[in-house]
């Protein structure tokens, strides 16, 4: 799906939510809205393709990060009811590997730590059925902006170097390489490496409990992202799981 197609996406997305929440009599939408909060905590990554660094792992593990924001539902017809809210999502990347460079007629080899944290703002717009009794089930897109990616890296103190006696392809020494290169360790800005817009499709099930007026929920859900989020040779897309705790009144 290209970017201007997953516009399309969420427009006419929010556009059917919008003419659907206009089939509810304007004396019911105010008193029918409940508001709350949700707090979710994910399991998600960012996967990765091949035009990444071999260095690297050839797909991250899913990493423990979570979700909050306020929530607001409006019932339809029936059983039917559409939600949507503001969500701040964050998801990170932890992982241990090795950095090596030949060249100057030598091997050095960087071992280190790199943790990557990408934080996005999300509008999700989510179709609701009430299946039987307090259960569930929902689907949806959510349309998230990239606020910030940042990488923190930990170089290890240990560093080999070893003689190669044939000349590698690098023809610099080492000391111009990791000027080329970069090294590990320090924190690093790379929201410009990422595009800004993403559009993920959701879906999950879970309990609707009343408690002393207000509603109390669980949910479980999977978000699936449909566009690459790396510019340049990288193909990176977002995964996350996720399990939910909200309040609403």
């Amino acid at each position: 799906m290209t970017r201007a197609h997953a516009r399309r996406v969420v427009l006419l997305a929010f556009a059917f939510g919008f003419a659907a929440w206009m089939q509810v009599p304007v004396s019911a939408r105010a008193a029918a809205a409940r508001l709350g909060v949700e707090v979710a905590g994910l399991e998600g990554k960012l996967t990765r393709g091949s035009g990444d660094s071999p260095d690297l792992l050839d797909d991250p593990p899913m990493r423990i990060a979570w979700a909050v924001g306020p929530t607001v539902e409006w019932p339809l017809v029936g059983r039917w009811s559409l939600g949507t809210g503001l969500r701040y999502v964050r998801i990170n990347e932890d992982e241990d590997l090795t950095l090596t460079v030949t060249g100057g007629g030598s091997t050095t080899v960087m071992r280190g730590n790199v943790r990557m944290d990408w934080h996005w703002i999300a509008l999700p717009l989510r179709a609701s059925f009430r299946a039987v009794g307090p259960l569930v089930i929902e689907a949806g897109p959510e349309a998230r902006y990239l606020v910030h990616a940042r990488m923190r890296s930990r170089q290890d103190a240990s560093i080999t170097t070893t003689p190669d006696p044939i000349r590698s392809f690098h023809p610099a020494p080492a000391a111009a390489i990791f000027e080329e290169v970069g090294t590990l360790g320090g924190d690093r800005d790379l929201t410009g490496l990422y595009e800004r817009f993403d559009l993920a499709i959701t879906a999950g099930a879970g309990l609707n409990r009343p408690l002393a007026g207000h509603v109390v929920s669980l949910r479980g859900r999977y978000a699936h992202g449909l566009l690459d989020l790396a510019k340049g040779s990288m193909e990176r897309s977002a995964r996350a799981f996720e399990l939910g705790l909200g309040w609403s009144w």
